[in-house]
């Protein structure tokens, strides 16, 4: 083995870095000259008489492949006044950074620790730095600005066709540190809504949130006026709809049962067994409260919490029992289990489980923007968070890529058709290798261990179909 090692003198990690970086280039060729055809055939079918040219312009694209250095031609409109780049325009280019690194970039910096991580991982992808920490720290701040826009815009006419019998709401809330700001943390309040729970896998015996719909907002005014309209959008909730709120004891979240028709608001369960633990600590009332709670024997809960708080010797703590007394007697009916309350009105809770998944699906937010030290704008930590969603939800890379229409520019039509007919002419040199690529085609087979031959016969796509 040893022996074999010795004669071929590479490894399999240096084999595929050989290929990567190769091909890289060559697919980076055929990508420069489909764009100077491209930008010559947008040339000759333009309205002439509306878009002067004006001269040619350099530009990089930092793309999968690489940077990619080609010239595109430059004009003037005149209806309008302004210059464009024709080629940019239909092909959607924002800036010197491809959608499709675009939509890499957006990844790894939302899924990642920080903007720097995420330029670092690509980094080390490619061997060289691809796009600065600050370009993905514009990117993923447009990106968050596309998205909000969207939605903004979809929250305007919310007419949602979709008809189930109930809805789930989980609400939490995130301080973050911010930046140059009057006040040094803020809450990011969320919505997390779905319609239930479903096995994570057939017989498994962990489940997962159906079909979830997220709001995040800084703003407490208007916090469920569009939060209900995200949800109205998706929805045809009505007098039948059944509506649970799920969340901490916070007034921001109660308020939301305003704001359908068939609402209920409960207090989360775990954050009352946990103040009940340690609010009452080793008082012999602590097991009544506990058994009481479970049972959503609310007269007995109270009670027993009413016979605790005297007892209470820490000052801290005592206050806090008696804040949680005051709000279970405030409001009984948010301290009983939903599912016990809803067989107070003949519906059937026996297929739905226990409310209360707020926290965790609050950890991945609170873990990228939080958790690491971090200090945000009001803006950043908004294009953060929606990002955060929109990858949760499998749509982040749409939103990344900024992909435009053409607005009228130019004829669809006969644009599209003159694509097709230049992708039809690179195809063949996209199926191989270029020709003189690759050095160790020649290098003979002694010298290159056999590797020179595995090259030429790799050159044809006709041995690679085969």
């Amino acid at each position: 083995m040893d022996i074999l090692q010795q004669m071929f003198q590479f490894s399999f990690k240096d084999l595929e870095i050989f290929l990567f970086k190769e091909l890289r280039k060559a697919f980076g060729d055929i990508l420069k000259e489909m764009l100077l055809k491209e930008d010559k055939r947008i040339k000759e079918s333009r309205d002439k008489k509306r878009f002067k040219v004006v001269n040619s312009r350099k530009v990089t694209v930092a793309t999968l492949f690489g940077d990619v250095t080609f010239e595109r031609t430059y004009y003037k409109d005149c209806e309008t006044g302004r210059y464009v780049h024709l080629l940019d325009e239909v092909l959607g280019l924002d800036g010197g950074i491809s959608p499709c690194l675009a939509a890499i970039a957006a990844v790894e910096a939302v899924i990642g620790p920080s903007y720097r991580a995420a330029c670092k991982s690509l980094e080390e992808l490619y061997g060289h730095q691809v796009i600065s920490h600050e370009t993905v720290r514009q990117l993923v701040l447009k990106t968050g600005k596309q998205i909000g826009s969207e939605e903004k815009r979809r929250r305007q006419k919310p007419e949602g066709k979709k008809k189930v019998p109930i809805i789930f709401i989980e609400a939490d809330g995130c301080f973050l540190h911010m930046q140059r700001q009057n006040k040094r943390n803020q809450e990011l309040k969320v919505m997390i809504a779905h319609e239930g729970w479903e096995n994570r896998t057939p017989g498994s015996k962990e489940y997962e949130l159906l079909n979830k719909t997220y709001y995040a907002s800084f703003d407490s005014e208007e916090f469920w006026d569009e939060a209900s309209r995200q949800l109205y959008c998706e929805y045809d909730i009505d007098d039948d709809t059944i509506v649970v709120i799920n969340g901490d004891r916070a007034p921001w979240i109660r308020e939301g049962v305003e704001y359908f028709p068939k609402a209920m608001y409960q207090v989360d369960r775990f954050h009352v067994k946990k103040d009940l633990k340690y609010f009452l600590g080793d008082t012999e009332e602590l097991s009544a409260c506990l058994s009481a709670f479970d049972a959503s024997d609310v007269d007995l809960l109270i009670r027993s919490l009413a016979s605790a708080v005297p007892k209470i010797k820490d000052k801290q703590r005592s206050k806090g029992a008696a804040r949680l007394l005051e709000d279970i007697v405030k409001m009984p009916d948010s301290f009983r289990d939903y599912r016990e309350r809803r067989k107070d009105e003949d519906y059937d809770a026996s297929q739905i489980r226990g409310m209360g998944s707020a926290e965790s699906n609050m950890k991945p937010i609170a873990n990228r923007l939080k958790k690491r030290g971090q200090s945000w704008s009001p803006i950043g930590a908004t294009a953060m968070t929606q990002s955060l969603i929109k990858y949760w939800e499998g749509n982040l890379g749409r939103y990344a890529e900024h992909v435009s229409k053409m607005r009228g520019i130019l004829d669809s039509e006969k644009i599209q058709e003159k694509i097709k007919d230049a992708s039809k002419d690179i195809v063949d040199k996209a199926l191989r290798v270029k020709e003189g690529r690759i050095p160790m085609k020649g290098a003979g087979t002694t010298q290159s261990g056999g590797l020179s031959s595995l090259f030429n016969r790799l050159d044809y796509a006709d041995w690679l179909i085969t």
